[in-house]
């Protein structure tokens, strides 16, 4: 690390013209001043990395301009606001963002409100008449390029402009959709906060998601057992209560004997954790539900079997189902993960191999198991799985979602607009009453 160090420092004194030390005064320089290392990273936010391409992009255009003839000054200030353009997007936007803001660009409501639907669109109860200088800064990165851009254009070749031209249109296009994802990620997060503060002993908020999948492996490994591996699925809901003045967390941990991570399979996992929250706390009657944007979650075949559920007298009525932002979705479950993984992977170290689901619930259990959490292997068999396809249109777009007696009212964000009603007469409701194929596996 150290030498690369150096290294680039003495290309950059070549490229000046100025004076390096010594390399041996380099190398103590480097061990008192330690360096901080970038690292790559997999699996990031698509709208985040977009966006911070986006002013990487303009940071490159203003280089360029410089090469043609931009004052030194000009490109200097630029470059500096887009550093802070991207550290305020990075850090601290969503300390800005608040439901309720006579700031036009700190007001979700306003800026989540759709203006051609009004079922969907919600009212402000104050004027939007002060300013955030930072947060308007935002959305001028691309025309403060441009204003430079015009000011030189005369001075670059003309299949260099096409490429400048296309360059700063995209990146505006990134940055602006960063801003408003951050918008829709505060003010969606706002669901699951409004819920636990107002926890009562006889409500539970469950919070699901599939974890990717568990690669089985020996302690001691061949190279022709390394290939050609199948990963085994595991589902885990984290249950949240307040039975007193403090909140308390279980985790149910389902893995897959056989079956696939469609609807029908969280159906039935939905199920038998609805049933041993009943058994373990008799008190609970309510549930609030969450989780990320996932395919099986996000669809009218799930949503028409809770709102079954409901109808027939489910002891556990479920009365919203909140969606996170595409992407961020990020939440107790996957720091329930990272736990389970790590306790798997000290009981193997002990000489022991990982190979089934059975094994999975043997590690999870070893030396009492994780706090709080409870493992099953189940089987969940796919041809049960009712033939009907329950379409909501437009579902994409709707992230919440709250069951009355009536049907299912539908919102694009929590609790903008009074929402449309989807009557059960539309959602096939017979079909999705009795699921129950979920088999608790107790022995291999």
């Amino acid at each position: 690390m150290a030498s690369r160090v150096i290294q680039l420092y003495d290309i950059f004194c070549k490229s000046t013209d100025f004076s390096s030390l010594r390399r041996s005064s380099l190398y103590k320089i480097v061990k008192l001043c330690a360096s901080s290392q970038k690292t790559s990273l997999q699996g990031l936010d698509n709208t985040i990395a977009d966006g911070m391409k986006g002013i990487d992009t303009l940071e490159r255009i203003v280089r360029k301009l410089n090469t043609f003839g931009l004052d030194t000054t000009s490109t200097k200030e630029v470059t500096l606001f887009l550093y802070r353009t991207s550290q305020h997007l990075k850090f601290d936007i969503k300390g800005h963002i608040a439901f309720q803001s006579d700031v036009v660009n700190h007001c979700s409501t306003y800026a989540l409100s759709d203006n051609k639907e009004n079922d969907f669109s919600g009212e402000c109860q104050h004027e939007h008449d002060n300013s955030c200088s930072v947060c308007s800064a935002v959305l001028q990165c691309e025309s403060k390029v441009t204003d430079l851009y015009k000011e030189i254009q005369d001075n670059i070749p003309s299949e260099q402009k096409e490429e400048i031209e296309h360059d700063l249109e995209m990146s505006g296009k990134q940055i602006t959709a960063w801003h408003s994802h951050c918008i829709r990620t505060v003010h969606q997060d706002k669901a699951k906060q409004d819920i636990l503060s107002n926890l009562k002993p006889n409500e539970v908020l469950v919070i699901m998601d599939w974890a990717m999948k568990f690669i089985p492996f020996l302690h001691r490994e061949k190279q022709a057992d390394f290939f050609g591996k199948k990963g085994m699925s595991w589902h885990f809901a984290c249950a949240v209560t307040k039975p007193k003045d403090q909140l308390e967390l279980k985790c149910f941990i389902h893995i897959l004997d056989d079956g696939v991570q469609g609807w029908f399979t969280v159906a039935n996992i939905l199920s038998d954790v609805m049933v041993a929250l009943k058994k373990q706390n008799p008190m609970l009657t309510c549930a609030f539900l969450k989780s990320d944007n996932a395919g099986c979650y996000h669809c009218g075949s799930l949503l028409a079997f809770i709102q079954a559920q409901n109808l027939k007298g489910a002891p556990i009525q479920i009365k919203q189902y909140n969606f996170s932002e595409a992407q961020s979705g990020k939440d107790l479950c996957d720091s329930k993960t990272s736990h389970s993984k790590l306790h798997i992977l000290r009981y193997a170290d002990e000489g022991h191999d990982v190979t089934s689901p059975f094994d999975m619930k043997q590690a999870l259990e070893s030396y009492g198991g994780l706090r709080g959490t409870f493992t099953s292997v189940v089987s969940v068999d796919k041809h049960l799985e009712p033939k009907v396809s329950i379409k909501i249109p437009g579902i994409n777009q709707l992230n919440n979602f709250q069951f009355t007696e009536a049907g299912i009212v539908v919102r694009k964000a929590y609790k903008i607009g009074n929402g449309k009603m989807f009557e059960n007469s539309k959602l096939s409701l017979r079909q999705c009453t009795d699921i129950d194929s979920l088999k608790v596996c107790l022995s291999a």
